[in-house]
């Protein structure tokens, strides 16, 4: 077996230096080369340094401003292309055991892609990491709390290929070690625990390590930017990591709006800086879960057919209507609870108040149009069973309390809050209390009413909500829906779900809301524009609705993830596409491979043209002929 032992070498106190080097000079097993990459020393402390060494050392020199993971994946990428079939890796300034090398050797196994030994502070006895899984199998043993580490690992070479190297080259993060071992156990590499050995790491104040001490809102801070940019490398590397990259994004956006939300998402104090938050994916992430939809930004929207009092208080026709919504693929229809005494005051009706505007001017008065069209209790009931006959969910807006108890009877699985009811606290703690989730309308709202209702429904501990941007006109004219607000409502409260409730005619601006990352639309359903009744001649029918529907997740499949990412079918076509390093001549084996000796062809199932510099240099083992594809294989 070949083996390399791998460190980065850089500007550190002479007796760091002098402990590394009789570290590896003291291992009980001596058969092994030693591979130093340069960073910033001069050539007397690099002669000090290879002739302190009693090994045979080979020496990589690289430019003066590469960062630290670029080194460390230069230094993977060298011991694989050197033929090596082992990677013994250490820090510069770190010591180890005498056995080291000898017991990573005699756990060894051909099947694991890592290993991984005991992590010692030194000058003490306490182990850096308070214990260690003798096997890590999936990546998820790590994810929210890594065990590991980089000067205390060794690489299986054999297993490595040029894919796991590729993805290895966009670990692009001062936590290298994090991210390296999320690549090869996302690439189904195991890794193994070698027991009775150790290496002595240096503790310092200003590395990333010890900067992240104590528990203050800097320290959380620092590490949801570290968790960001872990996640922003894995979810290009596997796209079902983008979850996890918003909720720590969210979570940023949450603590720097709202600080006193902070402490809600620590764990005890004695866990290290990579595992202090919990993972509250409820409490930050943006989902809300109806009936086992996950309603989320940018997800394939919710769709609310909303009936109200479109029945006509004819339940043959409401029960049409829900046929109708249940076809369009609607997710829920939603009708309106309340009475002619729980919505009006005496005092407006007696105003004798005529509706001669549209919708609502079939009406002769107020008082004659709220006590036809108010849905009575036992309708309620008949309502909601016939939805759950069909498969569609039901729900309504409650008007006052007594309306919330009777929908609590039907155990709706929301409740919707009109937007005039947004400054009515006391039906926003009523409701809240139920501990179900709560759609928040917010036609004529200001921000600070916005923000007002969100946080009376959030301390009586309910965090479902569902943010609805609303125009409160009937039907508003496209330069007064503002459709941005949505966005804007996505930065002030990234961790609730935006939707919209569309008053509008027609299909345009709802579906527009789609590519805006709405994840709720609330439309306002008829079977018959021109039937007589309240919200008829400005709802959508059934083909305007299946038209939404279709057309949203359309849209929501299309906008993909907000950052530049390969997919799938993409990766596929790579092999196609693009291009080989092949031979532009004939050349005999033992020949020098020059620059205009190769070109760079299709198909792309060999080296890539990127790896230009590693072949370049080069000595053939055979023979090769003009076109050949060249692999790593037919070089020295």
């Amino acid at each position: 077996m070949k083996i390399v032992f791998g460190s980065v070498i850089y500007k550190q106190k002479i007796e760091y230096i002098n402990a590394f080097i009789q570290s590896l000079n003291d291992q009980d097993y001596d058969t092994f080369d030693v591979l130093l990459l340069n960073d910033d020393l001069q050539l007397e402390e690099i002669e000090y340094i290879c002739q302190g060494i009693k090994k045979n050392v080979i020496l990589e020199e690289f430019c003066k401003d590469l960062k630290p993971y670029e080194l460390r994946q230069e230094l993977i990428k060298l011991s694989y292309i050197k033929g090596y079939d082992l990677l013994i890796m250490g820090d510069f300034d770190d010591a180890f055991s005498r056995n080291r090398v000898s017991a990573i050797l005699e756990g060894y196994d051909e099947e694991c892609g890592f290993f991984y030994n005991k992590l010692v502070i030194l000058g003490s006895d306490e182990p850096y990491f308070s214990f260690f899984q003798k096997e890590t199998n999936s990546i998820n043993d790590i994810l929210n709390g890594n065990y590991l580490g980089l000067s205390n690992c060794a690489i299986n070479l054999n297993l490595l290929n040029d894919k796991i190297l590729k993805d290895i080259s966009k670990c692009n993060t001062s936590i290298f070690d994090w991210a390296l071992f999320s690549v090869l156990l996302l690439s189904s590499l195991r890794g193994k625990y070698i027991e009775n050995t150790h290496t002595l790491y240096r503790f310092h104040s200003n590395n990333i390590i010890g900067s992240l001490v104590g528990q203050n809102q800097k320290m959380i801070e620092k590490e949801i930017d570290i968790k960001i940019i872990h996640y922003e490398i894995l979810k290009r590397i596997e796209p079902d990591f983008i979850r996890y990259f918003h909720y720590y994004m969210n979570l940023k956006e949450l603590i720097k709006n709202r600080p006193e939300r902070l402490f809600y998402f620590l764990k005890d104090d004695k866990n290290k800086w990579w595992n202090k938050l919990e993972y509250k994916e409820d409490g930050v992430s943006g989902m809300v879960n109806i009936n086992g939809y996950l309603i989320e930004n940018y997800n394939k929207p919710y769709v609310i057919a909303e009936i109200g009092a479109n029945h006509n208080g004819d339940m043959e026709l409401a029960r049409k209507l829900i046929d109708a919504a249940k076809k369009t693929g609607a997710h829920a229809v939603k009708f309106q609870s309340w009475t002619e005494k729980s919505l009006v005051s005496r005092t407006e009706y007696d105003s004798n108040q005529k509706y001669d505007d549209s919708p609502k001017k079939h009406f002769g008065s107020l008082e004659e149009m709220v006590s036809k069209y108010y849905l009575r209790e036992e309708q309620h009931f008949m309502l909601k069973n016939y939805c759950d006959e069909i498969g569609i969910d039901f729900c309504s807006t409650p008007f006052s309390e007594e309306e919330v108890d009777l929908l609590e009877k039907l155990d709706v699985p929301f409740y919707k809050v009109a937007s005039m009811d947004i400054n009515n606290y006391r039906l926003l703690r009523y409701i809240a209390k139920k501990n179900k989730p709560v759609f928040l309308s917010t036609g004529m709202s200001t921000i600070y009413e916005i923000d007002k209702a969100i946080k009376i429904i959030e301390e009586e501990n309910n965090n479902q909500i569902v943010i609805l941007h609303c125009i409160s006109i009937y039907p508003p004219d496209p330069k007064d829906i503002h459709l941005n607000n949505i966005k804007m409502l996505q930065q002030l409260y990234p961790m609730y779900p935006i939707g919209f409730s569309d008053h509008t005619i027609g299909t345009s601006v709802p579906v527009a809301s789609v590519a805006l990352g709405s994840a709720v639309i609330e439309k306002h359903f008829t079977i018959d524009k021109q039937m007589e009744g309240w919200d008829h001649e400005i709802s959508a029918d059934p083909i305007e609705l299946k038209y939404i529907v279709d057309e949203s997740k359309i849209i929501a499949d299309a906008l993909g993830n907000y950052n530049r990412t390969v997919s799938k079918a993409e990766e596929n076509k790579k092999s196609k596409f693009r291009r080989s390093i092949v031979m532009n001549k004939n050349m005999k084996a033992g020949e020098i491979i020059g620059e205009k000796d190769i070109a760079f062809k299709r198909p792309g199932t060999h080296i890539s043209p990127e790896n230009e510099a590693y072949i370049v240099g080069r000595k053939l083992k055979k023979d090769m002929a003009y076109d050949d594809l060249l692999s790593w294989g037919d070089m020295e």
